[in-house]
């Protein structure tokens, strides 16, 4: 069995939240597409909501995120990390799943206007994104 890598530092300080979260990610040629938000570049997905399973939680995230249907492959790695919300009393200790997904035809619903799918070298995107454990995934997977 693989050992789950972890990222962040856990601080005895902090109270961490478990939250867990499932990702997906989508290559083309030298590129991974990401969600751009005013946090920052994350991989698209996010936390499962309660009765819900992680092929449900990607399906819904991607939709919200990026209003994009996807095709779900293989299961790729989990990791974990530790995240301290500067300015805030909340921690989280994010526990992710990431899978291989093709993104397919558009939703035509609503979707969350302030993020936006972007196409990004993997150098560029692990160099943007917010958390290491996702950019860790990106360059370990790329092809």
């Amino acid at each position: 069995m693989n050992k789950i890598r972890s990222f962040g530092i856990k601080e005895n300080k902090y109270t961490y939240i478990e939250r867990k979260g499932v990702y997906g990610l989508e290559y083309k040629d030298d590129k991974v597409f990401l969600v751009k938000s005013p946090l920052g570049y994350f991989a698209l997905g996010g936390g499962i909501e309660p009765g819900e399973s992680e092929e449900e939680c990607l399906r819904r995230e991607v939709i919200e995120e990026v209003g994009k249907f996807i095709e779900i492959g293989e299961f790729l790695e989990e990791v974990i990390e530790y995240v301290h919300v500067k300015g805030s009393e909340k921690s989280y200790k994010k526990i992710m799943k990431f899978y291989r997904i093709d993104l397919k035809e558009n939703y035509d619903g609503k979707i969350e206007e302030d993020h936006e799918l972007v196409e990004l070298s993997v150098e560029d995107a692990i160099n943007k994104m917010f958390l290491k454990g996702q950019a860790y995934v990106v360059k370990k997977y790329a092809k």
